[in-house]
């Protein structure tokens, strides 16, 4: 749905529109790898110690899940 909503305002219509949408590919996958090859990769070593013991697990577990409800609140509420 974002993409759709969000990748027209990009293309100019009065040109080839495919090598437009190539480019924006292209773009999206190289910034997205980057996020995830070295953001995310940067991020986790940090978490590695509480993912080894159960208690780390589980208070891991708690936090994301209170996010996650946190989350669908807000989409009940908007």
């Amino acid at each position: 749905m974002f993409f759709l909503a969000f990748i027209p305002s990009f293309i100019d219509l009065s040109r080839v529109p495919l090598p437009q949408y190539l480019i924006l590919v292209a773009t999206v996958l190289a910034v997205d790898i980057l996020v995830m090859w070295f953001v995310f990769a940067l991020a986790a070593k940090p978490f590695r110690s509480l993912t080894r013991s159960r208690r780390g697990r589980r208070g891991l577990n708690m936090v994301f899940g209170a996010l996650f409800l946190g989350v669908a609140a807000l989409l009940l509420l908007v």
